[in-house]
Order: structure tokens, then C-alpha cells, then sequence
């Protein structure tokens, strides 16, 4: 009789944590590009689009192959579905540096599915023209 009653408490639980979303929220998605080099006097920059059904939650940063952050400047943008024409979130986050070292775009974003997102680094020389790209990891 006690072990039913429990049984019957932990399936109402599960129930409700399925019926609120909680247990069906997907875990943080780092994504990480292919590493780039700017031309001398030229930059890196990132760019990730997503798209979703609920609140967009991302972070992009540029980093080097030790792990350090050398984001230098960005920018973001967010629209909810009011604001778009498919109704849906939409967010574009963009990251670059002028370090001259070898750098990766890294993305962390919460909720969403992989195939969500874009992903393109690019180098530009120093007057804007893109060099090199790297698309979707």
C-alpha cells in the first residue's frame, strides 16, 4: 500500500514537470566553429541567426584555441513573434576582434535545437572584404 501510494506520487510529479515543460527543456548547446585567422590589419567576426518557438537564450563569443576570449565588439538583436512576420522569436547575435591570433566563434545557447541556428565566421582584411569563411560547424 505505501510503495502504491508513492508510485502514484511520483507519476503525478512526472505528470506535471512533462505538463509544464520542465523535464522536456533540452540541456545548454555549446556550438564552436572552425578557427580563423584575420588578414594583418583585419578582423574576425561571427555571425549566428536563430529561430524559435519560445524566448531565444544565446551568448556568442570569439576565442582562441587556449580558451581565451578576445571578443572585442558585437552586437544583438531580438524580435518576438509580434514583431516577426512567421510568428516566431528570432535573434541575431554577432561577435569580432581585431586580435591577430587564430580564433573560433563559440555559441552557447539555451532551449533551442541545433538545427535552430547558424553559424558563420568570417575574416575580413582591413577595409571589410570578407577573406575567408567558415559556415556552419
Amino acid at each position: 500500500m505505501v510503495r502504491t501510494s508513492q508510485t502514484r506520487i511520483g507519476a503525478t510529479i512526472l505528470g506535471v514537470l512533462v505538463a509544464t515543460g520542465v523535464a522536456a527543456e533540452p540541456p545548454a548547446l555549446t556550438i564552436t566553429s572552425a578557427s580563423i585567422r584575420p588578414d594583418a590589419d583585419g578582423y574576425v567576426y561571427c555571425v549566428v541567426v536563430a529561430t524559435a518557438h519560445k524566448p531565444i537564450d544565446m551568448a556568442t563569443s570569439l576565442v582562441t584555441a587556449s580558451g581565451a576570449d578576445v571578443t572585442g565588439f558585437g552586437s544583438s538583436l531580438r524580435a518576438s513573434p509580434l514583431g516577426s512576420e512567421d510568428g516566431r522569436y528570432h535573434a541575431e547575435d554577432g561577435a569580432g576582434t581585431f586580435d591577430d591570433g587564430e580564433s573560433h566563434c563559440r555559441v552557447v545557447v539555451n532551449n533551442l535545437r541545433r538545427q535552430d541556428i547558424s553559424v558563420v565566421v568570417t575574416s575580413h582584411d582591413q577595409n571589410g572584404i570578407v577573406l575567408a569563411s567558415a559556415p556552419n560547424p
